[in-house]
């Protein structure tokens, strides 16, 4: 088997290194994104929801309860209240993000104390944006280099 090799020395080699960074700064540029008010908007209603009872943690609970035959009680109703962001930053691809926000609620912070929390968001053409579920630190930091 013939083996293949190449000594860079010189201005070749920081030729090559000023290449691989720019390569890799463009990389990691392309992934971060913004989010539309349309997109806040899905975030909005999907917190609305989870901070009034009805998020899918709760939901997947009355499932479990209904199966074990337990009574099937009725949803709390959603509560208005004013969900803002101070900071928003999405990283990844336009139609699969992972949202990083921090949240106030009525001016002060979140019910469940967690000021800052991460997002899978997708959008479509045809359905627009949604939230696919929670993640982590770890996701968003990840998305850059995928």
């Amino acid at each position: 088997m013939d083996q293949f090799t190449v000594n860079l020395k010189g201005w070749k080699a920081i030729a090559a290194l000023i290449v691989l960074a720019a390569v890799y700064g463009l990389t990691v540029y392309s992934r971060v994104q913004k989010l539309d008010e349309n997109g806040s908007n899905a975030l909005r209603a999907w917190l609305l929801k989870d901070y009034n009872g009805q998020g899918r943690s709760e939901l997947l609970k009355r499932v479990q309860d209904y199966r074990a035959g337990l009574p099937v009680q009725p949803l709390p109703e959603l509560h208005p209240m004013n969900i803002e962001f101070p900071a928003l930053s999405a990283h990844g691809h336009a139609n699969s993000l992972i949202v990083k926000v921090e949240i106030t609620v009525d001016g002060g912070p979140p019910l469940d104390g967690r000021p800052t929390r991460y997002f899978r968001m997708m959008h479509n053409d045809d359905q627009g944006w949604w939230v696919s579920g929670e993640t982590d630190s770890y996701w968003y930091y990840r998305a850059l280099l995928r």
